[in-house]
């Protein structure tokens, strides 16, 4: 009898060891996404100012983890490639972070570029090993991804 719970008791702690969770990992070894909502956005404007594809796509994801393991490669580049463009930027600056839904952290950076000046927000979402990642971005304040973003539409005459 005393042999059964041994196993047993061996049996439950390999299955709840293979069930957790366990951080990605960069090809270097780095970990992906990052430890705070901050961090993943800090992280994923300084890929942009880089144009690096591949660092954007470790901290850009879900709770699902990053975006490099959950969407097919081309539509992955394509998608950054837009971003990249969008969010150009020389430098960028905290604003805040407040709780989203579910979870979910909301973090408002103002970038700058030359002599404009934006302000957009960063849906950030945690995985299961507490690891966070760019999950959204609110594109509405750079819409036109060229150095007038954040100005005032022109009225046509």
């Amino acid at each position: 009898m005393p042999n059964r719970r041994i196993v047993g008791a061996l049996v439950a702690l390999a299955a709840a060891v293979a069930c957790r969770s366990v951080p990605a990992r960069t090809t270097t070894g780095e970990l992906t996404g990052a430890t705070t909502p901050r961090a993943a956005v800090d992280r994923f404007l300084a890929a942009v100012r880089a144009q690096d594809l591949q660092a954007m796509s470790v901290v850009w994801g879900t709770k699902d983890g990053p975006a490099r393991d959950n969407i097919q490669r081309e539509e992955l580049e394509k998608r950054e490639v837009i971003m990249t463009q969008c969010l150009s930027n020389d430098s960028a600056s905290f604003v805040d972070d407040t709780p989203g839904l579910g979870g979910d952290h909301i973090v408002h950076f103002t970038l700058f570029r030359g002599s404009v000046t934006r302000t957009t927000s960063f849906t950030t979402q945690s995985d299961a090993s507490a690891r966070w990642y760019v999950k959204e971005i609110d594109l509405k304040g750079v819409h036109s991804c060229t150095a007038q973003a954040g100005q005032p539409p022109r009225v046509a005459p």
